[in-house]
């Protein structure tokens, strides 16, 4: 039933690996998800996504997987941390809209409000509802959870921004001509 367009993001999150550790069919707990969260809110400013911080944290730029071998070509935008399946995704238009994205790999459709109700118990309650989307402020950050992908597989959209004093995310600023 569900069935959200997700474009390259998901594409690219499916075929990056950090650590052989990994499998393909892990899916993260809420406590993992709320460490990239953390993770994002760290690197994540009003004018700038701080990336050199990331690897302070412990994750690494993801590695494509090549002809089964281990290692390959680095992942530019994608990062994970060994043991921590949820990724942190900074491509360009994160970096343009100043966020940070988790994207948090789901056993099937029905784990999306339980993962939702999980990170709650960890990091508050949400403020707001809009749809299937829920928002919770942090601090001075605003994150919003959407379900995506398609049934056979589903993930979760974590998008971090920083507010202003007013708790509203910073406008994009419309590029030089």
């Amino acid at each position: 039933m569900m069935k959200v367009a997700f474009g390259s993001m998901a594409a690219l999150a499916a075929m990056a690996v950090a650590s052989p550790a990994m499998a393909a069919d892990e899916h993260p707990t809420a406590q993992q998800v709320a460490e990239s969260i953390a993770a994002c809110q760290l690197i994540t400013d009003t004018d700038w996504i701080h990336l050199d911080r990331l690897a302070s944290l412990g994750y690494d730029q993801a590695r494509r997987r090549a002809g089964g071998r281990r290692s390959g070509a680095s992942v530019t935008g994608l990062y994970q941390k060994r043991g921590n399946p949820s990724s942190i995704i900074t491509m360009r238009d994160q970096l343009k809209e100043k966020s940070c994205v988790v994207s948090a790999s789901l056993p099937d459709t029905a784990a999306y409000g339980v993962l939702a109700q999980e990170l709650s118990a960890i990091i508050g309650m949400p403020v707001g509802q809009e749809g299937y989307s829920y928002v919770w402020q942090l601090d001075d950050h605003r994150l919003v959870v959407q379900p995506e992908g398609e049934q056979d597989a589903p993930f979760a959209r974590f998008t971090m921004t920083k507010t202003g004093e007013d708790n509203v995310p910073a406008a994009v600023e419309p590029a030089a001509e």
